[in-house]
């Protein structure tokens, strides 16, 4: 009676031994030599982040050695109670935040693609309310209001430096209390700063040669600020440094003109000022949807004061969304006419 193999079923001669396994076996041990000695790509990529993970590691574990030797034992278990240093320090790559697809949620419902829906819940109008910038956390966040018949919802979502940043907020419909809304312009201590300095370099080379030959310092600057002034509507940033600029030109100005150029000097000085706070000003957005409870802290969006974007640091800004007009207008209505009609009024904004 034939015999056949168990593994691949050839059949096999009265006392042979089939070689499959033999074969598999010296397969994968060719395919695992190949892989160890080729490199993921020609550039030897594979080779740089090999050496640059070992010192990475080497390093880290030196860190964790000072670390555990200055650290005191838990004497009831014996335990060590030590934290990594480079935990503590964010060297571990496990402690950065990876870069995330769609951070921004664009396109996206709070719910019930983004946030659980109750039960019977009915979705009724949702607003691309605000933007929240921050230059030095490197933050951009839009925000997204949503109205139910049982909610209200904010959420912001975007990214920092490092990775995603996010802030979600709701309350029960019921527990709303008011509506806050302002657009205003404020001045944005960041962009002054940012101006100053943009407009520091010209400013210099204008006082060396204003310092080097005062007439021709005098003359240049007054007229450069003449044309610029009368012939150059707006763009109130590069007349900004072009006046600052003047200003340093005309520095020698009452060694020429006495005091007459002193009062030419204080003029033009004043009109620059004026000109650094015109582009300074950055149009500032607010909301806040109040609570009845005080122990609740509201959904807000907005700086208070006169710098705008406190919140998010002296860069920030908070930016009116392409919806935030429409939501001025009819949110408080829309509110009011669920708390008091229910389902009539879910129906009456619903259509709308």
């Amino acid at each position: 009676m034939a015999k056949f193999c168990d593994q691949c079923g050839k059949e096999l001669k009265d006392g042979e031994v089939c070689n499959c396994i033999q074969n598999k076996v010296q397969k994968s041990t060719n395919e695992n030599v190949q892989n160890d000695t080729e490199p993921s790509n020609g550039n030897g990529n594979s080779d740089i982040g090999s050496i640059i993970k070992g010192i990475s590691d080497a390093i880290g574990s030196f860190l964790d050695k000072i670390y555990y030797s200055v650290t005191p034992k838990d004497k009831s278990s014996n335990k060590s109670s030590a934290i990594a240093l480079r935990k503590l320090l964010t060297f571990s790559q496990e402690d950065y935040i990876k870069p995330l697809e769609n951070v921004y949620e664009r396109g996206a419902r709070i719910t019930p693609d983004l946030v659980q829906p109750c039960s019977d819940e009915t979705i009724i109008r949702q607003y691309d309310i605000c933007t929240v910038r921050a230059a030095i956390k490197g933050l951009w966040q839009d925000g997204k209001l949503l109205v139910t018949n049982k909610r209200i919802l904010f959420r912001l979502s975007g990214r920092n430096w490092l990775g995603k940043e996010q802030t979600s907020k709701e309350f029960e419909i019921d527990d709303i209390a008011g509506i806050d809304m302002s657009y205003s312009s404020k001045i944005n201590l960041g962009s002054a700063l940012i101006n100053i300095i943009l407009g520091i370099i010209p400013m210099f080379i204008g006082a060396l040669i204003g310092s080097a030959v005062p007439l021709l310092g005098a003359i240049l600057g007054l007229i450069l600020f003449l044309f610029f002034l009368i012939f150059l509507r707006g763009h109130h940033i590069f007349k900004f440094i072009v006046f600052f600029t003047c200003i340093a030109l005309m520095s020698g100005i009452g060694i020429v003109w006495g005091s007459v150029g002193g009062v030419i000097v204080s003029i033009c000085l004043i009109i620059t000022i004026v000109q650094l706070y015109l582009a300074s000003l950055r149009p500032h957005f607010t909301f806040k949807v109040m609570t009845k409870s005080i122990a609740a802290a509201p959904i807000s969006a907005g700086g208070m004061g006169i710098f705008s974007g406190l919140p998010s640091g002296i860069f920030g800004a908070i930016l009116p969304g392409k919806d935030a007009d429409r939501a001025m207008d009819e949110l408080g209505a829309m509110i009011s006419d669920i708390k008091e009609y229910g389902e009539l009024g879910v129906n009456k904004w619903k259509a709308l």
